[in-house]
């Protein structure tokens, strides 16, 4: 059986497998682009136009990846800052949070 430890480690070092790999897609797709923009092309079914094309819209696609991950990771700071920071305003106190001793 598997500890809770020991799944933690595998799903980060899952995470830093995908995240190396989108990395190395990215750099092979500038790459391609930058290698092949002039290339003498053949006419309609260029292979390497397609192949630009691809690395275009595979660039195209992740656009909006490093922004999300910025904000998503600007959110998980200010959530595990802010309730630790930020008083209680809208709790009223009561018996139970106030931890009174009700002796009848």
């Amino acid at each position: 059986m598997i500890s809770g430890n020991q799944k933690n480690k595998t799903k980060n070092i899952l995470v830093i497998l995908l995240a190396v790999l989108m990395l190395f897609v990215t750099f092979v797709s500038y790459q391609i682009i930058v290698e092949k923009a002039h290339h003498e092309c053949t006419g309609e079914n260029c292979s390497i136009c397609i192949q630009l094309e691809e690395a275009v819209s595979y660039l195209k696609s992740i656009k909006y990846v490093p922004i999300l991950s910025f904000l998503a990771t600007i959110l998980c700071i200010v959530t595990k800052w802010v309730p630790h920071k930020v008083p209680d305003v809208c709790v009223s106190p009561t018996l139970i949070s106030l931890k009174v001793e009700m002796l009848n």
